[in-house]
This record gives structure tokens, C-alpha cells and sequence, in this order.
């Protein structure tokens, strides 16, 4: 068994939350014969090591987005990176914050960063500085990888009071934030509503969700003859 743990998942949590639960893990369903990578550090590597010893079985210990990266980096290993973790997050802003507001600590930082009490919209820049530099640094490797330009920017999980981070992120890449026409790209999929079904307003977050149903791996699976009794 083969285990991807997001540390930086749950506002940075993950780490204590693995630790927390591990013990309860090992004694049920993964047992103690697994091999653990944190974060993606050589993961490309790691998985084509293990799948030719013979790995098929892989665990996301994270959130969405683990999941839909660990699952792109088995179907893409050799190929262009669909997805890509960034080290820096929600979590990262926290010190920002008691930097910028001389609070006393992270914990409190954290509670009013999380809050719906404070507008942080003029701090924005400073917050996402370093979120910036892994941002451009993805998305230029990206575009050298398929010739193809990033133009919009969708933050699909972000809390509610956090939404001015999309537009303040969008605004410092120079691209706009994506919006999605969700009738009329169903109607291009030839996917009609059912009577009386109202997707508008669309909550973006589930494009997260929507996001792991995608398939990124365009060759064709050759088919199966039918057994024979």
C-alpha cells in the first residue's frame, strides 16, 4: 500500500491530524505494511518505483485535491502535469496576518483570518505574495509543457468570506477570474436539465468535486474479449 499525505490539508493540519489518527489506521485498514510519501516530493518517481514492484493499491490521505493529484500522477506520470500541489495555502497567510496586525499570536491570527468580522481585501497583496511566486512558477512550466496560455482563475474551495482572494489573485497574474455558463456548456455536452431543475446560482465550489470526475488520460482502453464457459 502506497500513502500520499497532504500535510499542509485542513488550514496545515494535516500533519497533526495523520499523527493523531495514525495509530487508529494502522490497527484497521491500513495496517503497518505501507510505504508513506509526504506532499509530491519525487512522487512521479515513487509511483512508477512502486507500480513496477507490483503497487495497486494507493490511499490520498488529504482532501480533494490530493486526491485528483495522486490520481493524475498515476495516469500522467510520464506525461504533462495536469495538476500540480503548491506548497503555500490558506495556512501560510496565517503569520501574515500577526505580522500585519502585530496580533500576539498565530491562533489568534488564524480565528480572524477564518472570521467574517475583518475585510482583508487591502491586505491582499501582501498575503499572497508567496502563493504568487509558486502560482507563476506552475503555470510557466505548464505552458512550456503544451504551448497553451492560462487566461482565467478559479478558486473553487475557498470559504465564503474568503472570496476577494480569487479576484486579488487573478488580478496579480494579469488573467481574470473564470465564470462558468453552466446551461450552455451542459447543452454543448448534449446534457439537458430535468424538468423543474435549477442550477442557478451555481455554487463554484463543487467544481472541485466535478473536477476528479474529469479523465486526463486520452488513450483508449483495448477491449476485453468475453469469457467463454
Amino acid at each position: 500500500m502506497f500513502v500520499l499525505l497532504n500535510t499542509r490539508c485542513n488550514n496545515g493540519r494535516g500533519l497533526r491530524r495523520w499523527e493523531e489518527s495514525r495509530g487508529e489506521l494502522e490497527a484497521g485498514p491500513l495496517g503497518r505494511d505501507y510505504r508513506l510519501a509526504q506532499d509530491s516530493d519525487d512522487l512521479a518517481a515513487r509511483l512508477r518505483n512502486e507500480y513496477a514492484r507490483g503497487e495497486r493499491v494507493f490511499v490520498a490521505a488529504g482532501g480533494d485535491g490530493t486526491v485528483n493529484f495522486l490520481l493524475n500522477a498515476i495516469l500522467n506520470a510520464d506525461g504533462v502535469e495536469v495538476t500540480r500541489p503548491i506548497a503555500s495555502g490558506l495556512a501560510e497567510m496565517v503569520p501574515v496576518v500577526q505580522k500585519e496586525l502585530g496580533l500576539k499570536d498565530e491562533d489568534s491570527a488564524r480565528k480572524l483570518f477564518y472570521s467574517n468580522t475583518f475585510d482583508f481585501t487591502g491586505m491582499g497583496n501582501q498575503l499572497i505574495k508567496h502563493l504568487l511566486k509558486e502560482l507563476q512558477s506552475s503555470i510557466g512550466f505548464y505552458e512550456v509543457q503544451t504551448g497553451q496560455s492560462i487566461a482565467h482563475v478559479l478558486c473553487s474551495q475557498l470559504p465564503a468570506n474568503l472570496g476577494w482572494l480569487g479576484k486579488t489573485i487573478a488580478g496579480a497574474l494579469g488573467v481574470s477570474t473564470f465564470q462558468m455558463e453552466l446551461i450552455p456548456w451542459l447543452a454543448s455536452l448534449n446534457i439537458k436539465l430535468a424538468d423543474g431543475a435549477q442550477p442557478d446560482p451555481f455554487d463554484e465550489r463543487w467544481l472541485g468535486l466535478c473536477a476528479l470526475m474529469a479523465s486526463y488520460n486520452n488513450a483508449v482502453a483495448p477491449a476485453v474479449p468475453d469469457k467463454k464457459s
